[in-house]
């Protein structure tokens, strides 16, 4: 029976195909003749690539070993040409070093080692590296995520010393060019420019800009103190201008609250009021009364009353008082149920979540309840306008 698969066979033809190929043999004669005529007689391909003073051939694998024995034969002693890259085969810990090099070299030039910083003269070189390490500049980083124009609004929005920034990019080398800003301590003229920054953390769900330069996007991520509509708009020469950022930001936010009501409350109740000082006012003139009250200030608050006096009702003459009253009062100890604290608690939640406008969009709350108070923790996420204006007091 003929077996369907022999692998002797198999060996022998993938040895076969391994010999194809080319050979090339140098000798330090000329023996061309002897060469042509062993490749005429032997069937083989064979090239004669010189022939001067030494003989360089190029032989079939097929042949070879029979050309070249024949050639020592006749007193001849070839010698295989050596490729550059042979005598390196077996050491292929040096090309993979290699390729890890070149790789290296490639990722690394693309990062930022080195910052160049220029202009500065009140600034020292650390405040302006930590000024970029906060815009997100920094050594370390990849130059490509460098984007001139937004650090340079950051830049400036963040330090009132810096009127103008560019940061160029070359290679492995970021270049800062600084020009310093003119102080202008004149709260009338630095309260027509501002910014506009986050009041608190959020993830920005609309953007409305009616004068300003819109730093964020919906659907970013801002932390409180981020700035997210720029008072200082480049135009397209190059210049800048300064405005009085306007506009409203919506962000979702999310907050924590924890209200404490105790079962026992201390309330306040008056007694009774006696005057202590009275101040008239005639004419632009005051005259002014002290009556002793005999109270104890710890038993009593102080009110004070302001008025005027008229005749016939409508016509107000030109005299007002101010009378200070010292009023009695008493302490008294007043107790709540655990559901009207827990009312008030709620009360005084919603009021401080919604006091800006904000829309609760879900909530989670839970009460704790001891023998001397109740606790309600509230989770909330609202949606609310997040945008606080900050003047500042920069000029180029």
């Amino acid at each position: 029976m003929k077996k369907l698969f022999d692998i002797r066979d198999l060996k022998d033809r993938i040895s076969g195909a391994l010999k194809i190929g080319k050979r090339i043999y140098t000798v330090d004669a000329q023996c061309d003749e002897h060469l042509l005529a062993l490749a005429v007689l032997h069937g083989a391909y064979l090239r004669i690539i010189e022939k001067e003073e030494s003989t360089v051939f190029e032989v079939d694998a097929t042949s070879e070993e029979i050309i070249i024995d024949k050639l020592r034969a006749f007193g001849y002693e070839p010698r295989k040409k050596r490729s550059l890259i042979k005598p390196y085969k077996k050491r292929y810990g040096l090309f993979v070093g290699a390729a890890i090099f070149i790789a290296i070299f490639i990722v690394f030039s693309q990062m930022i080692w080195s910052i160049d910083i220029s202009g500065n003269e009140r600034l020292t070189e650390e405040e302006v590296l930590t000024l970029l390490d906060s815009c997100g500049v920094r050594e370390g980083m990849w130059n490509r995520k460098i984007d001139n124009d937004k650090t340079r609004i950051l830049v400036m929005n963040r330090s009132h010393d810096i009127a103008w920034m560019s940061v160029n990019v070359s290679g492995m080398l970021a270049r800062v060019q600084i020009a310093e800003a003119t102080l202008n301590n004149d709260p009338a003229v630095s309260s027509q420019y501002s910014n506009i920054v986050a009041s608190k953390d959020g993830v920005i769900s609309d953007i409305t800009v009616e004068s300003g330069k819109p730093m964020v996007s919906v659907g970013d991520t801002v932390k409180a103190g981020e700035l997210l509509i720029s008072g200082i708009i480049e135009e397209r020469d190059g210049d800048i201008s300064l405005v009085n950022a306007k506009g409203s930001v919506i962000a979702r936010t999310e907050q924590t609250l924890e209200i404490k009501k105790d079962l026992q409350a201390e309330k306040k109740v008056q007694i009774g009021e006696t005057i202590k000082k009275i101040r008239i006012n005639l004419f632009g003139k005051s005259i002014n009364f002290s009556l002793n009250g005999g109270l104890n200030d710890d038993n009593c608050d102080i009110i004070t009353k302001k008025g005027s006096f008229t005749l016939f009702g409508n016509f107000e003459l030109p005299i007002d008082y101010v009378f200070t009253y010292q009023a009695e009062i008493k302490k008294l100890r007043e107790t709540i149920s655990p559901d009207a604290a827990r009312s008030l608690c709620e009360k005084e939640a919603y009021s401080i979540l919604l006091e800006n406008g904000a829309q609760l969009i879900a909530r989670k709350l839970s009460f704790i309840q001891s023998e001397d108070n109740v606790t309600l923790r509230l989770f909330a996420v609202c949606e609310e306008n997040i945008g606080l204006v900050m003047p500042f007091t920069a000029e180029p």
